[in-house]
């Protein structure tokens, strides 16, 4: 997951540390704004490894256009306003996503959540 968060990207050059606290930041940001999608495994498919992935190629994007290279930190006002976008999703695990499997769904899913946020 901090390597999908992280790679090719300025990031990858910061200590593993503070990659750590960054995925945190933008995982409990998510959880924080969408708390039942992200407790409820069975209803949603939020949490589920191939939407992680998904969001976590989508955080490398979202974090690195709002990282604030001189303090060393994100923008978490920013990535918070621009995750609230996040709810154009179906993450019903009936929905759209109950399909969705390995790599190839991993890369629909990062085209449509990345559709929703622009």
């Amino acid at each position: 997951m901090i390597k999908l968060l992280t790679k090719k990207s300025v990031l990858d050059k910061i200590p593993k540390e503070k990659k750590l606290n960054l995925c945190l930041f933008y995982f409990n940001t998510i959880k924080e704004l969408f708390p039942d999608e992200w407790d409820d495994n069975k209803l949603y498919r939020m949490t589920h490894i191939t939407c992680l992935n998904a969001l976590a190629i989508v955080g490398n994007k979202v974090i690195n256009e709002n990282y604030l290279v001189k303090s060393q930190q994100p923008d978490s006002v920013k990535i918070a306003q621009i995750l609230m976008k996040l709810d154009e999703i179906d993450w019903l695990a009936t929905g759209d996503l109950k399909y969705l499997k390995g790599a190839s769904g991993t890369k629909i899913l990062v085209s449509d959540i990345l559709n929703c946020l622009k």
